[in-house]
């Protein structure tokens, strides 16, 4: 982050000094900026008007608190010295305001990765050769030079600085990166551009139409190496590039918040939760009234008629005979062995919402997410009959010998020890709910691996400590749609001490040395609406 603002700056910088200095005029090829961009880009940041979208960044409330933070303290530095040129000369601003810039971020080895600024010049081509000249004068940098696939690639080395700043000046285009490699690819990209001719890419490219300064767009395909960067264990993450192509949000920075507004493009050959719900509807998310306020994050699928999305979770496996095969197979395992009809028993009563909770422990001497699963019933007696009806199924024909239920507080729990229906249901999203316990609030039926966990869900709704209790809660709900197909939610308050089970040692270390600043974010929501192939997608942190 800090050399891309750093970047970003220089460039600004440079750019408005080499106004002055240009001699002559040159007709030049115009090249579309995305062209360049490698196929292997993590996401790009696209923006339209740079100096005014700083401007703009600075404006923010949020800004004001992260530019006390050493981290960013250079880079205000260096905002400064850009406003200072700007401050006395409109015909300056009014020249290089409007040279949009793309950064792509690129892995550059295992464990990193580094930005290319993309610089289109195309209002002010004509004087590239002076800015050129301009831009390898200035002092204190030494300037040699390399030639790949006839282009000149520039290396500025400072005396002071081991590293070194790689520019290229091709055709109406800077590119400039701290790795030389990824000048290399964009020429090459040039030549063939892979990533802007992707039809799939130019798809989600259309649907983000607006007047926003900073238009961001993420290739999942290259996300798991990204994330390794920082989790340990990628868990459900680690298939997302099978789900998703591409997403793309329009940026804006309100006083207090960050808002993405866009679309996700999900694989159309996919095989997941997300190609099923395109056609599922959305529904509400009606656990809020019961959920602990103790909930680091929460993950809600909401249905506008389950049976529709869990028949066409089916069709779409069929997209694949070895996996529908398997399907069936545990399928057909379970009914048979428990002489019960998954359909009927099960998915037959399962309402508008199943959410995934994970909560900050009740017992502060554990540091574990307890993890439990909330499932809207349309008639809870139903709910609780089928229930009951596999449960007394499991106890004749298998080798559990006594009945595992008790009370709690007028809240019978049960041992629902079912192996692998959870997976079955919903996919690898909750995979690691076998044989789970489960009790009844209200109209939902609540799975969770931990009877303990159970046990403490039913304490904060007996006194009355629900996260929907909390205005701050339900100011930040109400920014988003009452219905949904996905929609989560994410309390830094509660999750910071749970990071150190999502994140690396290395990472989770930084974290700490940068605390404050983390918990500047308190609260982030993801929606994501069906919309025929695609899912328009909010995102808001607060």
């Amino acid at each position: 982050m800090k050399r891309f603002l750093g970047i970003l700056l220089i460039l600004i910088g440079a750019g408005i000094l080499g106004f002055y200095a240009y001699l002559q005029w040159f007709p030049v090829l115009h090249i579309r900026s995305m062209n360049l961009v490698p196929q292997d880009a993590i996401y790009i940041i696209e923006i339209t008007q740079p100096i005014s979208g700083w401007k703009q960044i600075q404006k923010s409330e949020l800004w004001a608190q992260l530019r006390n933070h050493t981290y960013f303290a250079d880079i205000n530095q260096k905002a400064n010295f850009v406003d200072s040129l700007l401050k006395n000369n409109q015909l300056m601003t009014e020249t290089f305001a409007n040279q949009p810039l793309i950064i792509s971020a690129h892995m550059t080895e295992t464990k990193n990765y580094d930005f290319l600024c993309i610089w289109s010049m195309h209002d002010i081509a004509t004087r590239l050769g002076s800015l050129k000249k301009t831009l390898l004068s200035l002092s204190d940098y030494k300037v040699t030079e390399r030639n790949y696939k006839n282009q000149i690639l520039y290396e500025l080395t400072h005396p002071q600085e081991k590293s070194a700043l790689y520019l290229c000046f091709f055709e109406d285009i800077l590119l400039v990166s701290y790795t030389p490699k990824l000048v290399y690819k964009a020429i090459e990209a040039a030549q063939k551009p892979e990533l802007a001719d992707n039809s799939r890419f130019i798809k989600i490219q259309s649907l983000i139409k607006g007047n926003e300064y900073f238009t961001i767009y993420f290739n999942f395909n290259q996300f798991n190496a990204f994330l390794s960067i920082y989790m340990n264990d990628l868990g459900s993450l680690k298939d997302m590039h099978k789900w998703v192509d591409f997403a793309g949000f329009q940026l804006l920075l309100d006083a207090k918040m960050l808002d993405f507004k866009g679309y996700i493009l999900p694989k159309d050959s996919s095989i997941s939760i997300l190609t099923g719900m395109l056609t599922s509807g959305a529904g509400k998310r009606p656990s809020q009234k019961i959920i602990p306020d103790r909930t680091a994050w929460f993950t809600s699928l909401g249905f506008e008629d389950f049976l529709q999305f869990y028949e066409e979770f089916e069709s779409q496996m069929k997209k694949n005979p070895q996996t529908y095969a398997e399907h069936q197979q545990n399928l057909e395992k379970i009914e048979k062995l428990l002489k019960i009809n998954i359909k009927k028993d099960f998915v037959s009563w399962i309402s508008e919402e199943v959410n995934l909770v994970a909560t900050k422990p009740a017992d502060t001497s554990f540091s574990q997410p307890e993890l439990l699963v909330y499932i809207h019933a349309n008639n809870i007696d139903n709910a609780k009959e089928k229930i009951n009806f596999i449960l007394k199924q499991i106890k004749k024909r298998t080798k559990v010998i006594k009945n595992t239920a008790y009370d709690y507080k007028g809240f019978e729990i049960h041992h629902f020890q079912v192996r692998g229906l959870f997976k079955l249901l919903f996919g690898k999203l909750f995979q690691k709910f076998d044989m789970p316990y489960v009790t009844f609030i209200e109209d939902f039926v609540i799975f969770s691996l931990d009877e303990l966990a159970l046990q403490s869900a039913i304490d904060d709704y007996l006194e009355k400590r629900i996260l929907q209790n909390h205005e701050s809660f339900q100011n930040f709900s109400d920014r988003f749609k009452a219905q949904s197909s996905i929609y989560s939610y994410l309390n830094m308050n509660n999750l910071y001490p749970l990071l150190p089970n999502y994140v690396s040692t290395l990472t989770w270390q930084s974290i700490q040395k940068n605390e404050p600043y983390i918990r500047l974010f308190e609260q982030i929501g993801f929606q994501m609406t069906a919309e025929t192939d695609k899912f328009y997608t909010k995102i808001e942190v607060n």
